[in-house]
């Protein structure tokens, strides 16, 4: 299974996130802690090139976080 950062995920993947590679920082730690933590199933609903922002839907709750913060989560996609 191969492992891509969160931001480069096209638009409808859906996937789990395997690991996340600085889960001491503080806005990291924040996402963890909303659910955006190893194995949790996403879909990606929107990209915002010009913001540079992801929509992604964890269950039933939607999150939009930056490409830098994207960056920062591995997922594997389902096929």
């Amino acid at each position: 299974m191969k492992e891509e950062a969160l931001k480069n995920l096209a638009i409808g993947t859906t996937g789990y996130i395997s690991r996340c590679l600085s889960p001491a920082r503080a806005d990291v730690y924040r996402l963890l802690e909303m659910g955006l933590c190893r194995g949790a199933q996403f879909t990606v609903l929107r990209k915002a090139k010009v913001l540079g922002v992801i929509e992604l839907a964890i269950g039933e709750s939607r999150l939009c976080i930056g490409n830098e913060l994207a960056s920062e989560f591995l997922a594997v996609k389902f096929l």
